[in-house]
Parts: structure tokens; sequence; C-alpha cells
């Protein structure tokens, strides 16, 4: 279940990824990139939300921010820097459009209170609170792997395309992104979910050219 804050994060993102992908090419190619933002999106969260709500762990979904800048305890920014909407329309903005940046989200988790005392797997839940990290972001990677294939049947080559691109760019372990908590987690799986992206790649997306 959505709350209106993070519903308000995703519409944000949806936005933006919009005026990413369609820059300077006129309003039909906005509308038809909000669709095509609104799938994107709507499929990665969906899937963290199912792989959440497994683990039984609340997620929840906000701009990606940037606030600590170095190792320090004390070195933060007050306000955090909400780089998940300023990263993307900078870029466009200087290269018109060229360099496109599709990583806007990044989500926060907490067990559910009737959840957290529970046993899973015969350990307690806090001891496997990364790992279960690591698979809730890996299922938003496959939400975008299984929108891709979806659009390849169906011969969307567009929307597999831009799908395959904002799991890339997702995928990559720095700051709060959903790589991170993979990579951090595990290299290995966060390897085979890369080698899951380019054999999408190769297979579903290339051939449409």
């Amino acid at each position: 279940m959505l709350k209106p804050d993070e519903f308000f994060h995703i519409v944000i993102a949806i936005i933006v990824s919009a005026f990413v992908l369609s820059f300077l090419q006129g309003s039909e190619k906005f509308l038809t990139s909000l669709f095509y933002s609104f799938l994107i999106i709507f499929a990665a969260v969906f899937l963290k939300k199912l792989a959440a709500y497994y683990f039984e762990t609340d997620i929840r979904h906000k701009t990606w921010h940037w606030q600590r800048f170095w190792f320090a305890p004390s070195s933060y920014f007050k306000i955090p820097i909400p780089v998940g909407i300023l990263l993307p329309v900078v870029l466009s903005l200087l290269s018109l459009g060229y360099a496109q940046w599709l990583a806007f989200l990044q989500f926060d988790s907490r067990p559910l209170k009737e959840k957290s005392a529970k046993k899973h797997y015969g350990a307690r839940f806090s001891e496997l609170v990364e790992r279960h990290l690591a698979f809730i972001a890996t299922a938003g990677i496959f939400g975008s792997i299984i929108l891709t294939i979806i659009a390849s049947i169906i011969g969307a080559g567009e929307l597999a395309k831009i799908s395959i691109y904002y799991a890339f760019f997702n995928i990559l372990p720095i700051s709060h992104l959903d790589g991170t908590k993979i990579f951090f987690w595990s290299w290995r799986l966060w390897l085979f979910v890369l080698a899951l992206l380019i054999a999408s790649w190769i297979l579903l997306v290339i051939p449409f050219g």
C-alpha cells in the first residue's frame, strides 16, 4: 500500500523521467514518455512491494537524496539534496537531452510491528535485514526485466529499451540506489543480476535496433 508521501515521490519520479526522455521533442513525445515512465517505475515499485510483503517488511520509496559528503559523523548536509530530481534535469539541460539519467528513487525499510519479533527461516528478522533489502532491491530489477520481456513480445521496442536502461541505472552501487543494497550484501548476486541485464539487452533490446 502506497502512503500519500510515497505516492507523491513516485509521481514526481514519473514526471521527471518523462521530462528526461522527451526533452526538446514536443508534447506528444512527453505524453508517450509519461506513459512509459509510469509502466517502468510501477513495475519496479510493485515487485519490490511484493518482495517486502513476503519478507514481512514495510518499505517506503522516496526521491533519491544525497546527505552525507564525508565519512565523519558530522559530515552531512542538514537538508538532503534531492539528486534524484536535480541530476536528471541538470544533465538533460546541459546536454540538450543527449545525457539521460534514469535513477530517481530510493527506498527505506522497517519491520512490520506485528512481525518484528517473529522468526523467519530459523533466524530473527533483525539478523536478516541486509539480506532482505538485497532481495527486495533485486525484485525491482526483475520487474524491469519482466516488463522488457513483455514489451519485446508485443513489439514495443522503445519501452523495452527504456526499461532496461532504467534497471542499469538503478543497479549502480552508489549512494542509496538499489544496486548498493545488492552489491554490499553480495557482490556475487550483483554480478548475477548485472549478467541478466546484459543478456536481456542483447536478446531483447538490440534486435529492435
